[in-house]
């Protein structure tokens, strides 16, 4: 009887178990948009960058020493584009120009050197006759910049991404370290609730439109919206669904940009509704210098959960959340950059044992790798207090914390053809890492992913 007793105690035990798993996974989807989102935009950053890559070793006394070297001149002005010097590289490659008009690979790079500083009448002019006069691979570049410029002349910008992808995580249950699990303060051996390894297949599905604010230069108004999905292989209770949008301007100010706006989330978990977010953000950037970015956002909403067929107890979990975050983005080179963030988050809920503090650290960072290629990699950590014990588990108050390590590889599929130009290829480790005082809810966790993606701008 004794087994029987200790068999029945350890399926109870995993309820809160299992609600604590879904909870995270709340998080899952966010950060997995975040992700792609952040492998978007370094794989634009290095796209932009290719047409000045292999300008070796190159110094202003060595174009000094040869003025008449139009390769050498060539090579100079894509340092200066490298080290951020446009106005330096336009009048290197205008005096280069002069001398060899019929140069259209060095003119292209005029025309984008233009196009970067905002000078887009000139830029459409050099483009138009890059087309004219060339023929292959750099007719077809001045023609993706000469949309581009149409696009940068709109008042209104759409964009969109579509991805599919396949993920692993060796314990997606997040099933406990020790096998065990604490009932009112009894460590049980588990029978069931251990930890499970599982696939996926993953959606992911983003659009945005903005408006120009033409009365405020630099300022826009617009909205976004993204969908994502997991389909488990085994584990359905923990297929995912969630619904994300935001809308309100995105206003410059000189070198600092302000964005509010209104947010609402929807996740859904196993086919049913488990959570509706909805509140305000605000976020700031300021640029300081070349080499320093400072940013802080403040987020306030209400987490209304919903009483679900796996989590019963999820409306104990309703309440309000504060999230409070700081960094600075760091550019050391052309080719990377490191962002450090710290974060302070307050939730509350109806059952205080539920309820928490957070203090979050985080560091990024972005290498491109050339053509097209980058890595990026990041390390967060999350201390985790909570206000109450759970009685039914131990009488002693919770306390996580959570060590997460990423990395992601990307690889442009453009070297394919001019067909797979929008396509990029992403291949994603995460190892998770969290200690608790809990028992229950230490446990480690190894995810791989890849992923494939389609972007478009209008």
């Amino acid at each position: 009887m004794t087994t029987i007793h200790a068999a029945v105690l350890a399926a109870l035990v995993g309820a809160p178990a299992f609600a604590q798993t879904v909870e995270d996974d709340a998080a899952r989807a966010a950060r997995e948009a975040q992700t792609r989102t952040e492998a978007q935009e370094t794989a634009a950053e290095a796209k932009a960058r290719r047409p000045v890559e292999g300008a070796g070793e190159v110094t202003y006394e060595d174009v000094l020493k040869n003025p008449d070297d139009v390769e050498l001149n060539y090579r100079w002005a894509k340092k200066q584009i490298e080290a951020g010097d446009l106005k330096g590289a336009s009048a290197t490659l205008e005096r280069i120009l002069m001398v060899k008009p019929g140069l259209t690979k060095v003119r292209l790079t005029f025309a984008v050197v233009l196009f970067r500083l905002d000078s887009i009448p000139e830029a459409r002019r050099e483009l138009e006759a890059v087309k004219r006069q060339a023929s292959g691979a750099v007719a077809a570049e001045a023609a993706d910049y000469l949309r581009r410029v149409e696009a940068r002349e709109r008042r209104t910008h759409a964009h969109g991404m579509l991805g599919v992808g396949y993920a692993w995580d060796t314990n997606r249950n997040a099933g406990p370290a020790s096998d065990q699990r604490l009932l009112r303060g009894t460590a049980l051996n588990l029978t069931t609730g251990r930890a499970k390894d599982d696939t996926s297949v993953v959606f992911l599905a983003q659009a945005g439109v903005r408006r120009d604010l033409r009365r405020f230069p630099g300022s826009t108004f617009g909205g976004d919206f993204t969908y994502y999905r997991a389909e488990q292989t085994n584990l359905n209770t923990l297929d995912l669904q969630a619904y994300s949008f935001s809308v309100g301007p995105s206003l410059r100010l000189g070198r600092t940009v302000v964005s509010p706006a209104a947010v609402f989330d929807h996740i859904r978990l196993s086919e049913e509704t488990y959570l509706r977010t909805r509140g305000a953000r605000v976020k700031a950037e300021r640029r300081v210098n070349k080499t320093l970015t400072l940013n802080a956002s403040l987020a306030a909403v209400f987490n209304e959960h919903i009483r679900t067929s796996d989590v019963p107890t999820a409306v104990e979990r309703t309440g309000n959340e504060t999230t409070l975050t700081g960094g600075a983005q760091l550019t050391f080179s052309p080719t990377q950059r490191v962002n450090l963030s710290a974060g302070y988050q307050q939730r509350d809920a109806r059952k205080m044992y539920n309820a928490y503090d957070r203090h979050s650290f985080g560091l990024t960072h972005s290498w491109l790798l050339g053509k097209g290629r980058f890595l990026l990699s990041g390390l967060n950590l999350d201390v985790d207090r909570y206000r109450a014990p759970d009685l039914a588990i131990a009488n002693q108050e919770r306390a996580d914390d959570k060590a997460r390590l990423s990395l992601t590889f990307g690889q442009p599929l453009s070297p394919l053809g001019k067909l797979f130009e929008p396509f990029l290829f992403t291949a994603s480790y995460e190892y998770l890492q969290v200690n608790s005082n809990i028992l229950n809810y230490a446990y480690t966790n190894n995810k791989v992913s890849g992923m494939l993606t389609y972007r478009w701008d209008y």
